[in-house]
């Protein structure tokens, strides 16, 4: 499973709504096409703080907490 957190990319256009922008989107879709491991796209990597691909045992040893904020997935690199 490949996780990302995107919060601190874009641009909040009010109080609830944050704008990405295209280089932002790219990024994203880029991550996703290298995970995925798609001809021409490059090597994935975890990015602290951006990225993580996790199996399912790991997501299962840390409770079964799919959501990036929620088990500081991406900054902590799972540590618990």
């Amino acid at each position: 499973m490949l996780f990302v957190d995107a919060r601190k990319l874009g641009r909040m256009v009010d109080r609830t709504h944050r704008e990405l922008t295209e280089a932002d989107i790219g990024r994203i879709a880029r991550t996703y096409h290298t995970w995925r491991g798609e001809k021409d796209a490059g090597e994935y990597a975890d990015i602290a703080g951006f990225c993580k691909s996790a199996s399912l045992d790991e997501i299962r040893k840390h409770g079964h907490v799919p959501t990036p904020g929620q088990a500081a997935l991406l900054s902590t690199g799972w540590a618990a």
